[in-house]
C-alpha cells in the first residue's frame, strides 16, 4: 500500500521504515485518538 486517505489527511507510506509509518499513520488519524495511538505504538516497541 502507497497512499493512505482519511479524512484527516493523506499519507505517502512507500519507502518508510515501520516506525515512520506509525508516526504517519497516527498523524492522520481522528485528533482525539492520537495520543492514545502514540503510548499503544510505544508500548507496543513500534516507536522509540
Amino acid at each position: 500500500m502507497q497512499y493512505v486517505v482519511t479524512e484527516y489527511g493523506c499519507v505517502n507510506l512507500q519507502f518508510s521504515s515501520v516506525p515512520d509509518r506509525v508516526k504517519k499513520l497516527i498523524s492522520i488519524a481522528h485528533p482525539d485518538h492520537r495520543d492514545e495511538l502514540m503510548y499503544q505504538a510505544r508500548t507496543a516497541g513500534l516507536l522509540y
